[in-house]
């Protein structure tokens, strides 16, 4: 993979928002500044990928603005009550509830099938892993559907 392949990651990161959910994941440890939010993005990806200001300033203005993070006076920024609610974490970084876990996991689950029906790679060596996923998939909707 060369660095054309990571910039075009990060356009498509950021396309389909999961910049915002990244950035709150972020803060849900600790509280940091913007260009720490960015160095800690760069070193997460070992150093493949850095969004740019304007990728995280304007982000982290719009997650504000919808009360899922504030802005301290030093000029760092923490997750809100709110925000931690959409994660699904309490201030104790365990799960909330059930629920919001379980949304999370068929969100990304979601992403993931929509990633792999973009991939314009031959998926032959994984059809058979697909396959039996799906079937898990399967298997936990016919159950539930039989306990109600």
């Amino acid at each position: 993979m060369n660095m054309t392949d990571f910039h075009n990651f990060g356009q498509m990161f950021k396309r389909h928002g999961s910049l915002r959910y990244y950035i709150l994941w972020i803060l849900a440890n600790e509280k940091k500044r913007g260009i720490d939010i960015m160095e800690e993005m760069e070193k997460r990806s070992m150093g493949f990928w850095k969004p740019s200001p304007g990728s995280i300033y304007p982000t982290l203005k719009s997650l504000s603005e919808e009360g899922l993070i504030k802005k301290n006076e030093d000029g760092s920024y923490e997750l809100t009550d709110k925000g931690m609610d959409l994660l699904g974490i309490n201030r104790g970084n365990t799960p909330k509830n059930k629920s919001s876990n379980i949304d999370t996991c068929l969100d990304e689950a979601e992403s993931c099938t929509d990633y792999l029906m973009d991939v314009e790679e031959d998926l032959t060596p994984y059809i058979e892993r697909i396959r039996s996923i799906g079937e898990k998939f399967i298997k936990i909707s016919d159950q539930r559907k039989g306990s109600k």
